[in-house]
């Protein structure tokens, strides 16, 4: 059950956040509205105030937190311990750091100094390690700095500020590794490992800079001569695990855990690193059991924690008891909050989820040719099959797209089917300016692999079967291989995805299909990431002339701003691609797709990832340059006959042509992309994509709106 204060206690507090029970049985609370500490005896039916805080010598300024570590409740017993002890000096400044607020630990630090003017080197220390706790860790290096070396100090308290110094540089190397400079990491441990080179906190975090550089070796090499001097370091034996994991060395990762269950066979953190290989691994179900085992051998570890409760509405609001204390979250053991954050990985990557995502798109161009309209409602089901673990995704997309009204002016007309060949008095309009039908979709992922098959929409004149299969394994040393090989539609045109039939000659031609594969060799290290690739494809469609690509691409970007809630990036993008034969009109053998015979660009994008509370967000931009040409091509690529009488009246009419003119053009490219995503609960999550693409001389615009729900377990 949850202890409870009576009604007419909690009526004299204005905002309570913090509440703390000493030995003795009584409670101390924090009221950040009044600006007061209370004391409430045993039986929480009295109260009366402690402590006025204000900014007088000797009180606290803008308390967001308390910590009850003394067992005296006269006030100036109280005072004098805040003055005199530093443990109590140190319990303010931890109990910000319960809240993750350090900016509050790093004030509560400053005012117990201006309170104790002049600390004992016990006092620093104790300051100085909370102040650690909370993550100022350069506020507690210049507390500390000097009394490692203080000759008139106990080997004790030097050898306590050493190690808090160490502890410093590992919390300030491990920030840095975060952010992606593991050589600004290394600077500052290089004092620390100076000093001892044998220092297992430092070696550790040393090996966390290397697998932040995706060092997997050279981090696993540390973490296992760390571990071999102390085989019981649950902290060594994680990060080799970890580095395990990073190499794909899961028989490595399965044997460091066998070892750890003989040494600790109820431990927490074992099931705990059971749990991740098992995730790395893509089976999301047996992480979640693992997950949830540690879950369990923690709070017997560490018992529950129930915090003490207000009393709130029952049949009379001013009688009964209270089942909850608002605004003050339990404390937190540090372990279990981190098994609770990988079991909800485990389970969000474990569970079935349902998603709707309505989505609209539109293409400049030419109406009833090369302009798009789309509206597609992609209706998706996913579930992590039991065994081989990954996750298998259906998906069914109802589709309806339309190109317009095709112009009756002679020239519009002239551009489509075999209109060329009635020019001027026979050309007919096309049949159709539009198509629907219904997509289907079944993939598997898991880790580096993913396949997928389905159909274009079938209700499209020339549905046909789609898929790709792509692996990107790691090979080590921040490497990494991808090659993929796919049949996809072309989807620029209603020609090219759906087909049209000719009014004229009543041929239907288009649906066309790229089929081909890539292979990119990938690099990363620290904030920095590579790529060089290309691949080769076959386009054809049914009466479209077949059509080859080949295509190379280089490039990488630089993550300025690394934290793990945001993100800033910038890269660098080389593109070149080129097709046999430009097919990219609307005439009888023409595709309707965007075919030229060399298109080179340069083009350098920027992104912002972030997340607060229930949000996240990406924002994205990327400006270029590119330059393109067209070779000429002939009307009917197809059909030599009809080609021929085309070709016969070239000159009876200067209207007449029987080769479409190639042309050079270069221009600014460039996107903008905006995604949002906001969890309204723990099974169900809303969220937008924005999509605007400005390349060669078309643009095309993009939006998704989606619906996310996870079956409840």
């Amino acid at each position: 059950s949850v202890n409870t204060l009576a009604p007419e206690v909690v009526g004299l507090f204005r905002e309570p956040i913090g509440f703390q029970q000493t030995a003795l049985g009584d409670y101390y609370v924090f009221d950040r509205r009044a600006h007061a500490v209370y004391g409430v005896d045993e039986s929480r039916r009295t109260s009366r105030k402690l402590v006025q805080i204000g900014a007088e010598d000797g009180r606290v300024i803008e308390p967001s937190a308390f910590d009850a570590a003394c067992e005296d409740s006269d006030i100036h017993e109280l005072r004098a311990l805040l003055k005199q002890h530093s443990e109590e000096l140190a319990a303010v400044v931890r109990a910000f750091s319960r809240i993750n607020d350090p900016r509050g630990a790093e004030e509560a630090a400053r005012v117990a100094l201006a309170v104790n003017r002049n600390p004992s080197p016990a006092a620093r220390l104790a300051i100085a390690g909370a102040l650690l706790e909370s993550g100022n860790e350069q506020s507690a290096a210049a507390l500390a700095r000097g009394l490692e070396g203080d000759a008139a100090l106990p080997a004790e308290a030097r050898r306590q500020a050493d190690a808090l110094m160490a502890g410093a540089a590992v919390r300030a190397a491990d920030r840095a590794n975060e952010a992606g400079d593991q050589a600004a990491g290394y600077d500052r441990l290089r004092p620390v490992l100076a000093r001892n080179p044998e220092d297992p906190a430092a070696n550790l975090a040393l090996a966390r800079l290397h697998a932040g550089a995706r060092q997997s070796s050279q981090a696993q090499a540390i973490a296992e001569s760390v571990l071999a001097r102390d085989p019981r370091n649950l902290d060594a034996r994680a990060a080799a695990v970890d580095a395990a994991i990073a190499g794909r060395d899961w028989r490595r990762a399965e044997d460091l855990i066998d070892e750890a269950r003989v040494l600790a066979p109820n431990e927490a953190r074992v099931s705990l690193m059971q749990a991740r290989v098992a995730r790395a691994r893509g089976d999301n179900r047996g992480a979640l059991v693992a997950a949830r085992q540690a879950q369990q051998q923690r709070e017997a570890q560490v018992g529950a924690v129930v915090p003490m409760g207000f009393a709130t509405a029952g049949p009379n609001p001013f009688r009964g008891s209270g089942t909850g204390i608002p605004g003050a979250p339990p404390p937190r053991d540090p372990l279990l909050a981190e098994i609770g954050r990988e079991v909800e990985l485990a389970r969000e990557g474990a569970a079935t989820r349902f998603a709707v995502l309505p989505t609209v798109r539109g293409r400049s161009g030419t109406q009833g040719l090369d302009r798009l309209e789309e509206l597609a409602l992609p209706i998706e089901g996913s579930f992590s099959p039991r065994g081989i673990g990954g996750r298998v995704t259906a998906s069914v997309t109802p589709v309806t797209i339309n190109a317009g009204t095709l112009p009756a002016d002679l020239v519009s007309l002239q551009s489509f089917g075999a209109n060329p060949i009635g020019f001027p008095g026979g050309m007919r309009p096309p049949r159709d300016d539009g198509a629907s039908g219904v997509g289907l979709g079944l993939s598997y992922q898991r880790g580096w692999f993913r396949g997928d098959v389905g159909s274009s929409p079938i209700g499209f004149r020339f549905p046909t079967v789609v898929g790709g299969l792509e692996v990107a394994p790691e090979l080590g040393g921040g490497f990494r291989v991808r090659v993929a090989g796919e049949r996809r539609s072309v989807t620029d045109s209603l020609l090219s995805w759906s087909g049209q039939r000719d009014a004229l000659t009543g041929e239907t031609w288009g649906g066309v299909v790229r089929t081909g594969g890539r292979a990119q060799l990938e690099y990363s290290t620290g904030p920095a990431n590579f790529y060089a690739g290309g691949g080769y494809g076959v386009i054809d469609g049914q009466g479209v002339a077949d059509n080859t690509r080949v295509e190379m691409g280089a490039g990488g970007s630089f993550a300025l701003l690394r934290r793990p809630d945001e993100s800033v990036t910038v890269g660098l993008d080389l593109v070149y691609f080129a097709y046999d034969q430009n097919l990219r009109f609307f005439t009888l053998g023409h595709g309707g797709y965007f075919s030229p015979q060399d298109y080179t660009a340069v083009n350098i994008p920027v992104e912002w990832r972030a997340q607060s509370g229930d949000w996240r967000w990406r924002v994205g931009a990327s400006l270029g340059y590119a330059v393109w040409s067209e070779d000429s091509a002939p009307v009917f690529p197809t059909n030599a006959s009809l080609q021929g009488q085309l070709a016969s009246r070239v000159g009876s009419n200067p209207a007449i042509q029987a080769f479409y003119p190639g042309k050079s053009e270069a221009g600014v490219i460039g996107s903008l992309r905006g995604d949002v995503e906001y969890t309204l609960s723990r099974d169900l999550v809303l969220g937008a994509t924005m999509r605007y693409d400005r390349s060669a001389d078309w643009n095309e615009a993009r939006g998704t709106v989606y619906v996310r729900y996870s079956l409840p377990e």
